[in-house]
């Protein structure tokens, strides 16, 4: 039977009733001392049923507020993903024989630092070294050719430097709906010696990824196609949501470290299968153009599953996620836009699909107007 938490007023009234039946008096008058005593002690119970209602939560992991949700996170030996620093590999040109000494300071173009890890001396007029972003975060990632500066010029060394590749990339740090997920997920599929969820676990230990998959029998490079485990993974938070090589790396690793020793298990970037839509809708406005793309990226990111990965709710029946989509699941989200009044939708002309290893993607979205 569930417990209704009384109002303040409720309580009061109570305190005074007690007090009636304890005086033997008719009523308890206003600004009295008995009135008096029955708001403070009230307002004190008040404050005690708000406390207690508090704690409630808090012994439930999946309503526990920040303190609380670490504090379960602790118990199953989680700890919240923090903040990764972005490591670069740049080059750059000089004279021959100069020195760019260990811990010298490049800057981005918005004073964003990077140091360098090692020291290295130019050769044939170019070399090349690792930096590190100075502060962990996403915003420390940078993209191949992207400009680096000197931040003190040196003797003999152009200033200017470019990104040849990102050895790691950078995460911001884990938010608490992600934690929740992983406490949760924990305590609903405990490790079980290398089964579909424990290699789940494996990739979202890693920060910035969201979403895994697992598919049995992977064939890769090494592989027989017999006891090998292919573990894919996107990350929602960035765009495109496919991995870069690096973070392929990183997770790789993570896996490598936690899986059982007798396992052959790849992680690969899943390979994306782009879906245009091509649409007149009625009316054509900015507006419902907004929301209908609101409404799609939320179905490709609702629906979007890598084909011939394991579905984890149904492992006991061995089903495999087709990675497909149906164009009536397309229709639908353009329908439930907020206000669209009809549309005609021009591509794809039928349901989509995937081959093992994709995943759907949203494409460009061109707009008509329906007459």
């Amino acid at each position: 039977m569930s417990f209704t938490r009384p109002d303040l007023q409720s309580i009061v009234e109570r305190v005074k009733g007690d007090m009636r039946n304890a005086l033997q008096i008719v009523a308890v008058l206003r600004r009295s001392t008995e009135e008096a005593f029955a708001i403070a002690i009230a307002g004190a119970s008040h404050v005690l049923h708000g406390h207690i209602r508090f704690i409630s939560k808090q012994i439930f992991p999946d309503q526990a507020e920040v303190i609380y949700l670490e504090r379960w996170a602790a118990v199953y030996a989680l700890q919240r993903k923090a903040a990764t620093f972005a490591n670069l590999q740049i080059s750059g040109t000089g004279n021959d024989g100069e020195t760019i000494p260990i811990g010298t300071t490049y800057q981005r173009s918005d004073n964003a630092l990077y140091t360098t890890d090692a020291a290295v001396t130019i050769a044939a007029g170019v070399y090349t070294v690792a930096i590190t972003a100075a502060v962990a975060g996403a915003s420390g990632n940078l993209g191949d050719g992207e400009g680096l500066t000197l931040l003190s010029p040196i003797s003999g060394v152009n200033s200017d430097a470019l990104v040849d590749s990102t050895n790691l990339e950078a995460e911001d740090t884990e938010t608490d709906e992600s934690l929740r997920l992983r406490v949760l997920a924990r305590i609903r599929t405990p490790p079980s010696g290398g089964t579909v969820t424990d290699y789940l676990a494996y990739a979202r230990a890693v920060p910035g990824v969201t979403r895994a998959w697992v598919l049995p029998n992977w064939p890769a490079a090494g592989f027989n196609g017999e006891g090998g485990v292919g573990v894919s993974f996107v990350e929602d938070g960035e765009d495109p949501i496919i991995p870069s090589a690096a973070k392929v790396a990183e997770v790789q690793t993570n896996v490598n470290l936690n899986k059982p020793v007798t396992a052959d298990a790849v992680v690969f970037a899943p390979i994306p299968n782009v879906v245009d839509i091509v649409v007149n809708i009625k009316p054509n406005t900015q507006a419902v153009r907004d929301a209908v793309t609101a409404e799609m990226t939320d179905l490709f990111q609702r629906e979007g599953q890598v084909a011939g990965a394991v579905d984890p709710d149904l492992i006991a029946s061995a089903v495999t996620y087709s990675g497909g989509l149906s164009v009536s699941k397309i229709n639908e989200a353009i329908s439930v836009s907020a206000g669209e009044e009809d549309h005609a939708l021009l591509a794809p002309t039928g349901d989509v699909v995937s081959t093992s290893g994709q995943i759907i993607t949203l494409g460009t979205i061109t707009y008509g107007t329906l007459a």
